[in-house]
């Protein structure tokens, strides 16, 4: 009889968690159109709380676009969200959506857009939660879809990989905030061929951050708090190791004959260049090398 239990127990776990919906086309999660059993469409649709049922794993399919747009709040709550190879997350208007279920994990490079319908000027979100993107070593395409002429999309939502983040087209009054990137991230945030602005709030200790090689991008980094990147370029210019405010990467930039006006903006920060590891284990060896010449000389 115990056996038995455990045997229904371990079937009932199972069946809670074997629901996987792929996504029909472009579409909002809330809608059970947006869902299906089967990658064709030829399954069993879902429902307008598909997309944060604990119990379901969810696909976003290749070319498809899941967006998330206001006013209605999203929670997603998923057991896994997959994201194909080519697919979209967008956010819209103002929309705020929480991620507090299962990572999102990229199967190849990716997109995220920010967008706003015809006659709103402004394209602004708000992602936040637990969850983390599993981007290992892909791309992450980050653009604004058409034309708006301001707004600031916070992407509070945890990158893990050692892939590229690349953000491309948008309008210069359009701002990203990668607010909950931490050392996880390995990779490299390119900031050479678009006009907005960039904010890192907590920094990315582990990432290179590349801006842009000449002044005919206006993309800019936000220099509003103080924080911490693995390395930095800007111009081509390799920034050494150290703590510098805004004045004294300008400084830099002159010596080197290049304008870093336009790459940087003062908000009262600075920006914490580290150490390469691999720098970082080359001081260890030299240090325990001058260690055992010494005590080679004691003897």
């Amino acid at each position: 009889m115990k056996k038995m239990l455990i045997v229904a127990t371990t079937l009932a776990a199972f069946a809670a968690h074997a629901a996987t919906y792929y996504t029909t086309g472009s579409v909002w999660p809330d809608s059970g159109g947006s869902w299906n059993t089967a990658a064709d469409g030829t399954g069993a649709a879902g429902f307008s709380s598909t997309y944060k049922a604990p119990s379901n794993d969810l696909v976003v399919q290749s070319a498809h676009t899941l967006g998330f747009t206001d006013p209605t709040p999203l929670d997603f709550g998923g057991g896994s969200y997959t994201l194909e190879a080519g697919s979209t997350m967008m956010v819209r208007h103002s929309a705020t959506s929480t991620f507090n279920g299962g990572d999102w994990t990229a199967l190849g490079d990716i997109n995220f857009r920010s967008d706003n319908a015809a006659g709103v000027g402004v394209a602004s979100g708000n992602l936040i939660g637990t969850a983390k993107i599993q981007l290992g070593a892909n791309t992450l395409s980050i653009a604004h879809q058409w034309g708006s002429t301001s707004g600031i999309v916070n992407m509070g939502l945890g990158v893990v990989g050692n892939g590229t983040i690349d953000f491309l087209w948008m309008n210069a009054g359009n701002e990203w905030n990668l607010s909950n990137l931490s050392s996880e991230f390995t990779g490299t945030i390119l900031l050479d061929s678009f006009s907005g602005v960039l904010s890192l709030g907590n920094g990315a200790p582990g990432a290179s951050v590349v801006l842009a090689d000449s002044n005919t991008r206006t993309g800019q980094l936000n220099m509003d708090s103080n924080y911490s990147v693995g390395a930095l370029s800007i111009e081509n210019e390799a920034i050494a190791a150290g703590t510098y405010t805004h004045a004294q990467l300008l400084t830099i930039g002159t010596t080197a004959g290049k304008d870093f006006s336009d790459n940087l903006i003062d908000n009262g920060g600075s920006i914490t260049v580290i150490p390469e590891p691999a720098t970082m284990g080359l001081f260890a060896l030299a240090g325990t090398a001058l260690f055992f010449s010494r005590r080679m000389k004691m003897v």
